[in-house]
């Protein structure tokens, strides 16, 4: 090997090297969880009802892939 083509290979590894400690950024909003994540509620809206009261409309966020939720409603016939 000659003198003239090491700065050539040096340069060739260090950018071959260093793609590999950089890698690609994977962030976390990309990653898919099949369970145990946790499930977050959510506002959606709201309205005033006519007789000055509020309806208030709620959601959640699954943050698993897989694994379906149970979620519990209160409801006027039960005691929950």
């Amino acid at each position: 090997m000659t003198k003239k083509m090491l700065p050539v290979l040096a340069l060739a590894m260090f950018v071959g090297l260093s793609g590999l400690l950089l890698g690609p950024d994977v962030s976390m909003s990309e990653i898919k969880f099949n369970k145990g994540q946790s499930i977050q509620p959510a506002f959606e809206g709201w309205m005033k009802n006519p007789d000055g009261s509020y309806s208030l409309w709620f959601g959640y966020l699954n943050r698993n892939y897989e694994e379906t939720p149970d979620v519990l409603f209160p409801s006027p016939q039960k005691n929950v």
